[in-house]
């Protein structure tokens, strides 16, 4: 039987649904018995409406009272250290349909967003990394920014997004490892309909950490196919990455696209940073891989960075954005995997 909706959804449907002037004219108990129905009936499709309402009296605040993603919580994955994920997949996407396979991506979030994984703290993926300027991927589908459809090569693509929740970053002793990300790399190519030879990871600010060192790691050949990071804050000599064969050499050898966006103004996490592990994957190899600079001080407004200068995600995750003539989800459909190989950069049409 479907949830009853939480009054603070109510409220914030009432506002939506109907404006000021149209409400004075009914009693809002009539207002919330014709929400509920609304509301009652969208959860037909399924087992309950879904939300995330942070404030509902803010307007200056974005909430999310019918959500596009789904809430999947319970989950224990790398020793707990995944415990939620806040699931989007194509509109025909059936579990059971072993005839159609899709696309991957798995989005990880900034430290502000770490959380327990109950339908909560799920919320907070939602909210980390909102500016004036743009949103991160998440806040992006559910304001349907978000492109159904890519075409790559001729063909038609639609992509599942998996934005995990980890719940905590205590660097260097409690954070998501190698281990740990492999770990949720291979829960979700087991869990989803997944084309094994398209998965893609990205992630902002630590979220970006975990990406690289990933992908730096001898464990990520023929299990993802590229990557892409938003204001990179791991530096590529830290004692943790060489002890643990983390390295540009790796990166090269397993051929992953690599897609680095960095504000050079950024003074949370240095822009040389991302410029430093670019430069030298470059050197090893890299073929379609990009490095996206900022610039307060650039003459084309495309190219100068937000108010908040670390954040970077806001042009990555726009579909609008294009650079050298793609966007990052056609960028990521020029990359392919296949076990235990390097990746294959295939250049469209």
């Amino acid at each position: 039987m479907p949830l009853k909706p939480a009054p603070r959804t109510l409220s914030i449907m009432n506002r939506m649904l109907f404006p000021e002037d149209v409400c004075k004219s009914f009693h809002r108990p009539v207002l919330t018995i014709i929400v509920s129905l609304l509301l009652l009936t969208h959860s037909s499709c399924k087992t309950a409406v879904e939300t995330c309402v942070y404030d509902p009296v803010n307007s200056n605040v974005r909430n999310f009272p019918i959500l596009r993603h789904h809430k999947v919580t319970g989950l224990n994955v790398a020793n707990g250290m995944f415990t939620g994920l806040l699931e989007f997949t194509p509109p025909e996407y059936n579990k059971d349909d072993t005839s159609k396979l899709y696309p991957l991506i798995i989005y990880f979030h900034g430290r502000e967003a770490r959380g327990n994984g109950s339908s909560t703290d799920l919320c907070k993926i939602l909210w980390d990394g909102i500016t004036g300027t743009g949103s991160s991927l998440p806040p992006l589908i559910e304001e349907n920014g978000f492109p159904e459809v890519v075409k790559s090569a001729g063909k038609l693509y639609s992509f599942i997004v998996l934005s995990p929740q980890f719940r905590a970053y205590s660097y260097p002793k409690d954070f998501p490892s190698v281990n740990e990300v492999d770990a949720f790399v291979d829960y979700a190519v087991a869990a989803y309909r997944v084309d094994r030879s398209r998965v893609y990871l990205t992630g902002m600010s630590t979220g970006a950490n975990m990406v690289v060192e990933y992908a730096a790691n001898k464990k990520s050949l023929g299990k993802i196919a590229a990557i892409s990071t938003a204001s990179l804050c791991d530096s590529m000599n830290v004692r943790t990455n060489i002890e643990n064969d983390i390295n540009p050499a790796n990166l090269a050898s397993n051929g992953h696209g690599v897609w680095f966006m960095h504000c050079v103004q950024d003074e949370k996490c240095s822009f040389n940073i991302s410029k430093e592990w670019y430069n030298a994957f470059k050197k090893l190899g890299g073929n379609g891989s990009r490095f996206t600079m900022f610039d307060d001080n650039s003459e084309d407004p495309e190219m100068r960075c937000a108010r908040y200068e670390h954040n970077t995600w806001y042009r990555m995750y726009d579909s609008n954005f294009r650079y050298e003539g793609s966007n990052l989800y056609e960028w990521f459909l020029k990359f392919t995997c296949s076990p235990g190989k390097p990746s294959v950069y295939t250049p469209s049409e």
